[in-house]
């Protein structure tokens, strides 16, 4: 059994998505909205997801 959680490089799992109000992605590296299946060379894992222990990247 895999003990890993799969992570997908994308917008949805960025450091740098906030949520608007009306709950839009947005991307507060490059300052515009995003989809949440996006992704860019700047891509870094946020806080919450970098805590897990053990994590797998399906890129």
């Amino acid at each position: 059994m895999d003990e890993n959680v799969r992570i997908k490089r994308c917008c949805a799992s960025c450091a740098f998505k906030k949520l608007t109000r009306t709950t839009l992605r947005y991307c507060a590296l490059h300052d515009k909205l995003v989809m949440s299946s996006e992704v860019c060379e700047n891509w870094q894992i946020s806080r919450l997801l970098r805590s897990i222990k053990k994590i797998a990247f399906n890129v």
